[in-house]
């Protein structure tokens, strides 16, 4: 049927197929790295907030003055849930950083998991309802919880997929870091 020079020449063939996809995929993934660092506290205004998130959000957004931390989150996610505690224990390392909760869940979940956690009176900390899903969608949410850490001039400067140390994230939102990153 076929010689074995041709049987050869096929393989090969196809194993270069199969290569150039590979190099065509680390190529992609690469790109969209560096998109999502390009990606500013602007671009977060396309998110769908209810009314009294965007309220939230606008002044979040507005402050100057310190770093940001986006973290996309559900409310029974256990991995979500240890992020909000060290959030809390950790309270006094983040009083200059503003933290914001965002899911689509249900608000009552949402306020449930804030009052669990001691994050409702906590002024740097904000949950609020991402109502159409925008933040998985547009950002490119695979796993939560997902955070963006800002600067104070609402640039991305690091993600994390999945639960995070927070020392990886006190590292970004310290002063110093924020000072060399310029």
């Amino acid at each position: 049927m076929f010689s074995n020079k041709k049987k050869v020449a096929l393989i090969t063939i196809f194993l270069s197929f199969i290569l150039f996809g590979c190099f065509i995929t680390q190529i992609i993934k690469i790109s969209n790295k560096h998109r999502d660092l390009n990606l500013s506290m602007n671009d977060v205004e396309k998110l769908e907030l209810d009314k009294d998130s965007k309220a939230i959000f606008k002044n979040f957004q507005q402050n100057s003055t310190y770093s940001k931390v986006l973290i996309a989150f559900n409310p029974d996610c256990e991995h979500c849930q240890q992020e909000a505690i060290d959030v809390y224990e950790h309270r006094s390392d983040l009083k200059n950083v503003y933290l914001f909760f965002v899911a689509n869940s249900k608000s009552k979940d949402i306020s449930d998991f804030a009052e669990k956690f001691k994050l409702k009176n906590l002024k740097n900390v904000n949950l609020v309802k991402d109502t159409k899903n925008i933040l998985a969608d547009s950002f490119g949410v695979k796993s939560i919880p997902t955070i963006f850490i800002y600067n104070k001039d609402n640039q991305l400067i690091k993600r994390f997929d999945g639960e995070t140390k927070i020392d990886a994230i006190l590292k970004y939102v310290s002063p110093e870091y924020s000072s060399a990153a310029k």
